[in-house]
């Protein structure tokens, strides 16, 4: 399931959070930065993604509009979260993540990647083995996809895309996730050929399939003393 969710922040939540990444310097193409965020705001991402893991569209839950601004509150009351500021595109890839120390990971992330756009412009298509997606990139616009069984790519627009995220969920919490490894772009073309050959297989299965039904012996039909076939 790929979710997209509008208005997940109202702008005073929005404003806040872009205020606590950290700046792009002069020259980079992205900087990474922990974000403090609320802890309601952190459990409605989680229950975001626990209802697409479970198949289920997540626009059904009964939430509030919007997230608001929480009032004075101290640490007990924020989580740490993955935030990013990039330009740029980047080519068809899989996210792939960070290990303990920080330092990239090239195994693919496991299970569904979040976004939460906070400010830029631009167009994410995430490929399946079946179907193409294509989501506008704007503010307040949570996205989410298993990525897992999907490739994806941002085509950028004018200037700075400013994010939490990407990020994936496990059982010790919060996982960022990237395309440190896409500009390279030889492991994402690597896992576009196999999902192309996938779909490939899939379809001469399917082909296959119906050409053994139709060649099967019709029933006969048995009437009284007589068979009819």
């Amino acid at each position: 399931m790929i979710a997209v969710l509008d208005g997940f922040v109202d702008e005073e939540l929005r404003q806040s959070i872009m205020g606590k990444l950290s700046p792009l310097p002069a020259g980079e193409r992205t900087v990474l930065s922990q974000v403090p965020v609320s802890r309601q705001l952190e459990q409605r991402l989680q229950s975001v993604l626990r209802w697409c893991a479970d198949g289920r569209d997540p626009k059904a839950m009964a939430l509030e509009k919007q997230f608001s601004a929480p009032g004075p509150a101290n640490s007990l009351d924020t989580v740490l979260m993955p935030g990013r500021v990039a330009i740029g595109s980047s080519p068809m890839h899989q996210d792939t993540g960070f290990d303990a120390t920080g330092k990239p990971d090239p195994a693919y992330v496991k299970g569904f990647v979040a976004v939460l756009y906070l400010a830029g412009s631009g167009r994410l298509t995430i490929h399946s083995s079946s179907e193409e997606h294509v989501v506008e990139v704007k503010p307040a616009r949570l996205v989410v996809w298993p990525n897992d069984r999907c490739i994806h790519r941002l085509d950028a627009g004018s200037g700075s895309r400013m994010m939490l995220g990407p990020m994936a969920l496990d059982l010790a919490g919060w996982k960022r996730a990237g395309d440190q490894y896409a500009c390279s772009a030889v492991g994402s073309q690597a896992r576009a050929i196999e999902m192309a050959k996938e779909k490939e297989d899939e379809e001469r299965a399917r082909a296959a399939e119906k050409e053994q039904q139709s060649a099967e012996p019709k029933a006969q039909t048995k009437c009284g003393p007589c068979t009819i076939s």
